[in-house]
């Protein structure tokens, strides 16, 4: 079964109604339904509908016409999303990144060439929008991404979000999931998410240099 992804359109097994996938918070599912209320649903409670199954079932409603991923989607999660993909025509990858914030931002990513960053794109992308980087990367090239979102008043400056990484080969053995927005299978992962380790050994230097300082003073 497909994973079940943002934008896709759903059906409750407990019930005949559907509705679109707003915002996925692990077996949590924030569903539209078609009366435009949102309800929560866990996620082994829900169905993906396609066409071949409107077909079996029937539908009461006149077929609505295609529209696009983005205006599929009303909510934005609050993420921003790094997208991988395999490139049909060439032996590498393509990189998307992707906004799911109410927030437009400012980004740049940059690949690693000897012990030069050079940079492959930059720019501002709107809420609920995508871009994607049109030059073949390989799993041998070192790659960062950063932004930071626009916003017209804060109580510090902006603090960019970034990551750097490498593709992995391993991301595209199990089975893909459907990219927000973009709609196509691939890997992809949360920037807005990303996970700073701690260095223990700094942190305890640290507080062993204040309490040296505060019995210093006293």
């Amino acid at each position: 079964m497909r994973t079940i992804a943002i934008g896709d359109k759903v059906r409750l097994l407990s019930s005949t109604e559907e509705g679109t996938v707003l915002s996925i918070k692990k077996d949590m599912i924030e569903v539209e339904i078609e009366d435009g209320f949102t309800i929560p649903v866990l996620s082994k409670d829900l169905v993906v509908v396609s066409s071949s199954e409107r077909e079996y079932f029937g539908s009461s409603e006149e077929p609505s016409p295609p529209s696009s991923a983005a205006s599929a989607v009303t909510t934005a999660t609050g993420e921003v999303y790094v997208a991988v993909v395999k490139n049909p025509k060439a032996d590498g990858y393509e990189l998307s990144l992707i906004n799911h914030t109410p927030d437009s931002i400012l980004y740049y990513a940059y690949r690693k060439k000897g012990n030069l960053w050079r940079l492959l794109d930059h720019g501002q992308l709107g809420s609920l929008s995508s871009t994607t980087i049109r030059q073949i990367l390989t799993e041998s090239d070192t790659l960062n991404i950063a932004f930071v979102k626009i916003q017209d008043q804060l109580d510090h400056p902006p603090t960019p979000i970034t990551s750097t990484f490498k593709i992995k080969p391993q991301w595209f053995i199990k089975e893909l999931s459907t990219i927000p927005l973009l709609r196509i299978p691939g890997h992809f992962f949360t920037l807005t998410a990303t996970d700073v380790p701690i260095d223990i050994d700094r942190l305890r230097n640290a507080l062993l240099g204040e309490e040296r300082s505060e019995s210093s003073t006293t």
